[in-house]
C-alpha cells in the first residue's frame, strides 16, 4: 500500500508522514508515549507503532485484531501484519 501523495496517514492514532524528498524514510512520533521510529515501507511503520503499543491492530484484515495468524495456533504463530517478524 503505497499512497500516491505525501499526504499523512493516520495508524491508530498515530501519524505517519514522509518527506518530500526522494527515498526518505517514513516517519511517526507518538507524544503520548515520548516515542518514534522511521521505516523505509508503511506496513513496516505500521508494525513498529504496534510493537510499541503492546498490541496487535485491531483492524488487521489477517487476524481479526487476535494478534495470531491462525485460530488453530492461537499460541504459537504471531500475524506478521501485526508483529515485526525479523529483528530489525
Amino acid at each position: 500500500m503505497t499512497p500516491a501523495t505525501n499526504a499523512p496517514l493516520i495508524h491508530r492514532d498515530i501519524t505517519i508522514t514522509r518527506a518530500d524528498v526522494p527515498g526518505a524514510p517514513y516517519e511517526w512520533i507518538h507524544d503520548e508515549g515520548s516515542a518514534h521510529g522511521q521505516a523505509e515501507t508503511i506496513e513496516q511503520a505500521r508494525r513498529q507503532i504496534n510493537l510499541h503499543l503492546g498490541s496487535p491492530d485491531p483492524d488487521c484484515p489477517a487476524c481479526r485484531g487476535t494478534g495470531r495468524e491462525d485460530w488453530a495456533y492461537l499460541g504459537i504463530v504471531r500475524c506478521c501484519l501485526c508483529w515485526v517478524v525479523d529483528a530489525t
